[in-house]
């Protein structure tokens, strides 16, 4: 994908989020009053060694259970990298991050996945948008990643943001 078509993905994700937040917000969008909102607060962080991979978040719905999972792996080279792996069971999902030198967006279905930068280090943005009966799951979220070769032998990554599940 070109990165003015991954550009273009990522705005239309934005815009999707947008009408979504301002259906919330304005009360007459025709929403069911029956409609539930949480919200999760993710902060999670892991050390890895090189040539190790973990779950650093898994993103769980209620009615969905777990769709997807970001993944963390220290390569051997001591590249930090992440992914964003859509779970087997999972409904199809919009996702896109920016950040480490990458910019890009899919429409995922499952088992899907979506790598995030190519930089040693840096900060990502990504968000996830999936679901739909009886729940739409959204996720806004800033993924941090140090690579081993930055000196400290190790690679560190964390992510903090939210979780917005809306019931229906």
């Amino acid at each position: 994908m070109t990165g003015r078509a991954s550009w273009s993905l990522i705005v239309a994700i934005a815009a999707v989020l947008a009408v979504l937040l301002l259906g919330k917000a304005g009360g007459s969008s025709g929403a069911s009053t029956n409609a539930m909102q949480r919200t999760r607060v993710i902060a999670s962080a892991l050390t890895l060694e090189p040539g190790r991979t973990r779950t650093l978040y898994s993103v769980r719905g209620v009615g969905y259970g777990t769709v997807g999972r970001f993944i963390a792996t220290c390569a051997r080279s001591g590249r930090a990298e992440t992914t964003y792996r859509l779970s087997a069971n999972a409904p199809d999902a919009l996702v896109a991050v920016d950040g480490r030198g990458s910019a890009r967006g899919a429409k995922l279905t499952p088992p899907g996945s979506l790598r995030g930068g190519s930089r040693a280090s840096g900060i990502e943005r990504w968000i996830v948008l999936t679901g739909g009966k009886p729940e739409e799951i959204e996720v806004d979220a800033s993924l941090l990643a140090i690579s081993a070769n930055t000196g400290l032998g190790f690679c560190e990554l964390s992510l903090r943001g939210r979780v917005a599940i809306r019931r229906h």
